[in-house]
């Protein structure tokens, strides 16, 4: 799970700014949300311009270290006041309840790695700067190869090294780290489509559905999220689209879909996926803006069932709810900072019973 995360010099984070899961509030309601310790799920608020979008993306970058995937374009991505100094990154992990690893990188405007370290449970793995190397026996490397390591002008990851060198066991730290890496999502649907994260290639969603027998799940599922009863025509492995019918004709869904549905289609894609691919971590950024409330809540009922971590972003304030979240679970980012909703009070301790939504908008959490 991760625990922790930092990043300075990245979009509008000038200043290191730090998202700390790592401390949930010993709240006796909605447990499910703490798993380890830790916080599995949450929702983050702010406003616009705020950074929601960039704090996310910025979560994923670990991803590049080991799936060049899609490439980031770093002189975008840098913080443009200080474009002469690096962008730094730092993780915190926790595997099996007790495995900790740190894990910090950074980058100069052109996305080459020039510091790089990682511990486990206190103890270096490997430090690497833009002079030197200090490595663990555990990875035994000759002098030639650590000189190689240092001045490779690919910038190539020692993580990436190490993994791709050594044999290592099933459960390792550094395998369960890889596995986590490799497991996690971020997704929107905005104007545009757009994931980072476990590979798909290109995919037509609905010949997705049909090809792997989904057709009628998905309809359960559209009427249980949203209420919707669609009649689909029976499909077979040769169809693209679905068909709906409507009276005596069949129509492509396609056509008569709902914007706030079409993200529920991607939702209920990347849901399938998600279990396909064992996942581990899920980002979703402005999650409902298509969503009727009631909708909203439904989802979030349905993402924070699941056992991976889930966090999401939106402006949807009816979400503040203890029925189904809690406020060490909703997260406010202002001025750099990104903190608890439960840190955010001189009011003492939040209960149940508290109408958090009515607290939120009339400014009851604006202590930073």
């Amino acid at each position: 799970m991760l625990t922790k995360f930092s990043v300075t010099n990245y979009m509008g984070f000038s200043q290191k700014i730090t998202w700390d899961l790592s401390h949930p509030r010993d709240y006796n309601f909605n447990t499910h949300l703490i798993k380890n310790g830790v916080i599995k799920n949450g929702i983050i608020y702010g406003i616009n311009g705020s950074g929601k979008s960039s704090l996310g993306k910025a979560v994923f970058d670990i991803v590049s270290i080991v799936n060049n995937q899609k490439p980031i374009d770093y002189q975008k991505v840098i913080y443009q006041g200080a474009i002469d100094r690096p962008i730094s990154f730092e993780y915190s992990f926790l595997f099996n309840g007790d495995d900790k690893v740190d894990y910090t990188y950074s980058r100069n405007i052109q996305g080459t790695l020039i510091k790089e370290s990682l511990y486990h449970n206190g103890l270096s793995v490997f430090v690497k700067n833009e002079h030197d190397i200090d490595i663990t026996p555990e990875f035994p490397i000759d002098a030639n190869m650590k000189e190689k390591l240092i001045d490779n002008a690919n910038g190539v990851s020692v993580l990436k090294f190490i993994i791709g060198t050594f044999p290592l066991s099933k459960g390792h730290y550094l395998q369960n780290l890889m596995d986590f890496i490799g497991s996690m999502l971020w997704f929107r649907s905005l104007d545009e489509r757009d994931y980072i994260g476990i590979d798909t290639g290109v995919v037509y969603i609905e010949d997705y559905i049909i090809k792997h027998g989904y057709v009628d799940e998905y309809a359960e599922f559209l009427k249980e999220e949203s209420g919707q009863n669609f009649d689909f025509s029976p499909t077979t492995q040769e169809h693209k689209h679905i068909l709906c019918r409507i009276g005596n004709n069949s129509v492509p869904l396609l056509s008569i879909m709902s914007t706030g549905t079409k993200s529920l289609e991607l939702l209920f894609y990347w849901s399938k996926r998600m279990k396909e691919a064992d996942i581990r971590f899920v980002f979703i950024d402005e999650f409902d803006a298509f969503y009727h409330f009631e909708l909203s809540i439904n989802v979030c009922r349905t993402l924070f069932k699941e056992d991976f971590q889930v966090f999401l972003s939106s402006h949807n304030t009816m979400l503040l709810n203890n029925d189904f979240l809690r406020p060490d679970c909703a997260f406010n980012l202002k001025n750099n900072k990104i903190d608890a909703l439960s840190e955010l009070t001189d009011r003492g301790e939040l209960r149940q019973g508290h109408n958090i939504e009515k607290m939120y908008r009339a400014g009851s959490f604006n202590m930073r």
